[in-house]
């Protein structure tokens, strides 16, 4: 990984086959993958590089899908940054959805259509800018 200095290459297919095989392009879920890679949030957002990459990737992955939206198929064209969803699921606990929108607002419609859960789940939004984490709603 130290050898990949602007995060265009290994780390940038590590992060692409991780989010191919996690289904990324359907569920914007990147948790699983993240999970799989034993790469934390907290790393990415402490690492340009890696920040970089996973971007790149969730951006690639998601416009190399399509989406099904009331029937409709349309091409997913996301060229917006990063934001992270903090939800609370039906057990109580708190999850994370991360997608790439080009605001909160978008965000949260991205996971609410895409997860089902209701409005009232969404506990915060935050958008990444640099190696911080911006709250956005």
């Amino acid at each position: 990984m130290d050898a990949d200095r602007t995060g265009d290459g290994y780390l940038l297919e590590m992060f692409r086959c991780e989010l191919a095989d996690h289904e990324y392009g359907y569920t914007r879920d990147a948790e699983p993958a993240l999970m799989a890679l034993g790469v934390a949030w907290e790393d990415i957002g402490g690492d340009e590089r890696l920040m970089h990459a996973f971007e790149t990737a969730c951006r690639q992955e998601a416009e190399s899908g399509t989406t099904s939206i009331a029937g409709c198929e349309m091409a997913d064209e996301r060229t917006g940054r990063i934001f992270r969803v903090t939800y609370r699921r039906k057990d109580g606990t708190l999850g994370l959805y991360y997608t790439i929108e080009e605001n909160a607002c978008s965000a949260v419609t991205d996971f609410l259509l895409r997860t089902g859960n209701p409005r009232e789940s969404v506990v915060s939004v935050e958008g990444a800018l640099g190696r911080r984490w911006i709250r956005a709603l």
